[in-house]
């Protein structure tokens, strides 16, 4: 499948910055499932942003906005080229072992409640960590708004309702509270809708002899061709589209524009 990607982040600023950067993470990695096509990353002054490596396996880059600026912005355009593999993330550039992805974070540290989630699970670490993954949609429903992006696992699972950033913590503290190595996983999904946001984000879990699995929690699915990979961590904080600092600014409003679109449709 060829997705076709056009996202817009406009920061505005109430009155002159002093100073601002941020980390970038929006550059999509090669693997047996997934190829660029083309890809630029455009930074507030208008510049190509080149990638350096983040040290967990993704490329990132740094963006400075321009002293005195009442506007930044951040626009990636570009195309990539997936496959179904189901599920399993063959080919990708590994400098961690599975091991580190056993560490708890503030987003992701398990309580008794999410520990139990698996306690009774039977089976092997795919057949458990996909029980996990309907176990956690089966306590927490999608709702916009219920949480942001400093809630932790334990307050998502609590609430019962979260967005797909805190199915994705949940699952991956249940995996690992259960001995199976998971991580975060930040991205893009093809909904079949043209125009409609998709920002997205869900885990993979490590399996002994196969490799690393993707599993969406938030849509029940095992991760395939319309989910479109970029960065990876612990949590949403070391896989983050994008964070910074700023001196001065003083209020800031956000403003994304995303769409996900099938180059394949739009050439016919």
């Amino acid at each position: 499948m060829r997705l076709r990607i056009d996202h817009r982040t406009l920061y505005a600023y109430a009155s002159p910055l002093e100073r601002g950067l941020q980390i970038v993470r929006l550059f999509p990695k090669r693997h047996d499932g997934q190829e660029i096509v083309r890809w630029r990353v455009l930074g507030a002054r208008g510049q190509e942003l080149a990638p350096f490596d983040d040290g967990l396996g993704n490329e990132a880059a740094l963006a400075d906005a321009p002293p005195g600026a009442r506007r930044a912005s951040i626009h990636v355009d570009g195309e990539v080229e997936t496959r179904d593999l189901g599920g399993f993330l063959n080919g990708a550039f590994e400098p961690l072992p599975p091991a580190y992805y056993m560490r708890s974070t503030d987003l992701t540290a398990p309580d008794p409640t999410i520990a139990a989630l698996g306690a009774d699970l039977r089976g092997d670490d795919g057949a458990r960590a996909i029980a996990l993954m309907h176990a956690v949609r089966d306590r927490m429903e999608f709702r916009v708004g219920a949480t942001d992006a400093t809630t932790p696992a334990v307050e998502a699972l609590a609430a019962g309702a979260g967005v797909c950033q805190d199915h994705a913590h949940v699952l991956a503290a249940a995996c690992r509270a259960a001995g199976i190595p998971a991580r975060y996983v930040s991205g893009y999904l093809w909904t079949g809708v043209e125009q409609e946001p998709a920002s997205h984000a869900w885990a993979e879990v490590f399996i002994e002899n196969a490799g690393w699995f993707g599993l969406d929690p938030a849509n029940r699915i095992i991760v395939g061709a319309a989910h479109v990979r970029m960065a990876s961590g612990l949590d949403y904080a070391q896989a983050a589209p994008i964070t910074g600092v700023r001196a001065g600014g003083g209020a800031e409003s956000l403003t994304v524009t995303l769409g996900v679109h099938s180059a394949e449709h739009a050439q016919q």
